[in-house]
């Protein structure tokens, strides 16, 4: 989806060549079992091409460090409580405790950059 924006027709022709070239790359298929269509490509191909430019690698790292945080989070949540909550509180103090945990690590985030695509690999593949 893209939002209409006033552009001269220079930029108009490089941000569609830009796309053309986007759509190439991903594109969606049925990937049976899940019921929506999914990028249709292996995690190892999206990992290639994610690292072999210096700006998709950053984000891509970033991405994986929040995954793992939240898996983090989540693994430990559950040993903790591994009742069901029933009560707003249960919310408001998971909520709070989500908050806290990974706030402290956002300044970790950058430490996925210097991964190599095995190590990336092993990593996404733990999420």
């Amino acid at each position: 989806m893209t939002l209409p924006q006033k552009a001269t027709r220079k930029c108009k022709l490089l941000r569609e060549k830009e796309l053309e070239n986007q759509r190439g790359i991903y594109q969606f298929a049925p990937r049976p079992p899940l019921q929506n269509e999914r990028v249709n490509m292996t995690m190892q191909q999206i990992i290639n091409h994610n690292l072999r430019d210096e700006f998709l690698k950053e984000h891509f790292g970033t991405y994986v460090s929040m995954l793992r945080r939240n898996k983090a989070f989540t693994d430990h949540w559950l040993a903790q409580h591994p009742k069901e909550i029933t009560a707003f509180q249960g919310y408001k103090n998971m909520f709070s405790d989500f908050r806290s945990a990974l706030g402290s690590n956002v300044s970790e985030a950058g430490k996925v950059f210097l991964l190599s695509i095995q190590q990336l690999t092993a990593l996404v593949n733990l999420i």
